[in-house]
């Protein structure tokens, strides 16, 4: 062994060195796993959580009344889009709650924030 790494080392321009032979695995030594590069897995489907209401409520009513009354239990800000309005809702420990006041529906596209139903309830 000793004298074929010498003979690698050295690189005598006669001699080529021996190819290696595979590396055989014995009854007690495993061959070793193939990597593989496909990905079975899939991510879950996520389930609907938008929760759709009917209202007869104009949208500067329904801005105000919602604003008015999650303001007291977190913080409110309302974004203007096309025509409708998102309210984003936000306490200290939850995540964001979004609300979309498109009269004749509002809808809450996001799980709803603790104790925030019954108050967007009372304002449609």
């Amino acid at each position: 062994m000793l004298i074929l790494l010498s003979l690698i080392l050295l690189g005598t321009p006669d001699q080529t060195p021996p190819a290696q032979a595979p590396k055989a695995t014995t009854a007690d030594q495993p061959a070793p796993a193939e990597a593989t590069t496909t990905n079975q897995t899939s991510p879950a489907p996520q389930p609907e959580v938008a929760t759709v209401f009917k209202t007869s409520r104009t949208l500067p009513e329904l801005e105000k009344c919602l604003t008015d009354k999650l303001s007291a239990v977190g913080e409110v800000t309302s974004v203007p889009i096309e025509g409708t309005k998102t309210l984003m809702f936000r306490t200290v420990d939850e995540p964001p709650m979004l609300i979309d006041i498109a009269p004749p529906t509002v809808k809450v596209s996001t799980k709803f924030a603790l104790w925030t139903r019954p108050i967007i309830e009372t304002c449609l």
